[in-house]
């Protein structure tokens, strides 16, 4: 298999089984969340992303995975696991 066919194949598989949210489109959520957590501006993309998908957040940033509980967010330190 070539390297254009594989590609091909991820692209289809991603486009089949992912949602992608453009940071624009989570702006008033991040903006939100940082107002409230003031975490940095890729914590809040990431914690804005696990909230609009109800997904858990899953990270080894100790500061990111504070602010995030104490926001009500589902979320492991990678580390205890």
């Amino acid at each position: 298999m070539s390297d254009t066919q594989r590609a091909g194949l991820a692209l289809t598989f991603l486009g089949q089984n992912s949602r992608f949210y453009g940071d624009a489109y989570l702006m008033e959520r991040s903006i939100r969340i940082g107002m409230r957590t003031k975490a940095s501006g890729f914590d809040v993309v990431f914690m804005a992303c696990a909230e609009e998908t109800g997904s858990i957040l899953i990270t080894d940033d100790r500061k990111m995975y504070d602010r995030a509980n104490d926001y009500g967010l589902d979320v492991i330190f990678i580390r205890d696991v």
